[in-house]
């Protein structure tokens, strides 16, 4: 959610489109592997390790999105 809110704080305040493309790219990504741990309706109940793997990778393409609102890379 912290990622959603930048970019809306970003686009109120002028953030050049190119800068929002890239957060909004990363924050796709976080959220699909965020939903397939959901979809897949154990969360983590058989393969504890692998829904954490999967959540690890939704965290990081949230603050990769952070970051380029930023402007790093």
């Amino acid at each position: 959610m912290d990622l959603v809110t930048d970019l809306l704080r970003a686009r109120a305040s002028g953030v050049a489109e190119a800068q929002l493309a890239a957060a909004r790219e990363a924050q796709r990504r976080a959220q699909f592997y965020l939903d397939f741990v959901e979809a897949e309706n154990s969360t983590g109940f058989h393969a504890p390790q692998e829904a954490m793997r999967v959540l690890t990778q939704s965290i990081d393409w949230s603050r990769k999105g952070q970051m380029s609102l930023r402007g790093r890379p």
